[in-house]
């Protein structure tokens, strides 16, 4: 039984190299399902090394930030450093 291909979706697929560490993202693979895409990503992975966790998740699922958003931008105020807006307590232990 042949797969209609507009049945088949991309898939992307991160993997867990080693305990404690994040998920990376590994491959991108095509298939009808979430078991499809698992097991064909399985078999890709496996053949190279032994991951100790594998994610699949179609790629119409994932939303990406823009490269214009300014999200991760670091902040350039820097007032909390700044001694002033604390109240001074006194060394001696009296209130």
């Amino acid at each position: 039984m042949a797969l209609d291909n507009h049945c088949m979706e991309p898939y992307r697929v991160f993997v867990q190299w080693q305990r404690g560490k994040p998920h990376e993202y590994a491959q991108t693979v095509t298939a009808a399902d979430d078991e499809m895409a698992l097991m064909l990503a399985k078999r890709n992975i496996d053949l190279r090394s032994d991951p100790l966790d594998i994610w699949v998740t179609p790629e119409s699922e994932i939303t990406e930030m823009s490269k214009d958003e300014t999200a991760l931008t670091p902040s350039t105020d820097r007032t909390y450093r700044e001694v002033s807006g604390y109240s001074a307590q006194p060394t001696d232990g009296s209130t």
